[in-house]
């Protein structure tokens, strides 16, 4: 009992403790994620990214991974690629790089796929706009 009074005290006087402790674990887990794209390991890199943005939804992470699905050939990790993009973008409207690469992947869906007729015109407006 006597344990679990300071630590409400100690919440108390220091609640950015806490905060701290979740930041610098989410920045850890960051630079995990970079070094593992770094060494060519994107399997590691999309399991962090994926863990980061479940428990923090942050832009940057979407960002990261958009990038990651945005070099494969296949069709299907274009389509996670504009998904997380798009979280990215509605995060932080203002990041040019992430308009950039939702623009481009508007773009080459429209190329890969008839039924994407809209995402041309729609990537020529976000070209326009940045």
């Amino acid at each position: 009992m006597r344990s679990l009074k300071l630590f409400v005290f100690l919440l108390i006087i220091f609640p950015n403790l806490i905060i701290s402790l979740s930041d610098s674990i989410r920045a850890n887990d960051y630079l995990r994620a970079l070094e593992a794209l770094h060494k060519n390991d994107t399997t590691s890199a999309i399991i962090l990214f994926k863990g980061l943005i479940k428990h923090n939804n942050d832009a940057l992470s979407n960002y990261e991974l958009a990038k990651i699905y945005a070099g494969s050939s296949k069709l299907k990790d274009f389509s996670k690629a504009y998904n997380y993009i798009n979280n990215a973008v509605n995060k932080d409207e203002k990041n040019i790089n992430y308009k950039l690469l939702q623009a481009f992947l508007k773009e080459e869906l429209f190329y890969s796929s008839p039924i994407n007729k809209t995402y041309s015109n729609e990537a020529i407006s976000l070209y326009e706009d940045i």
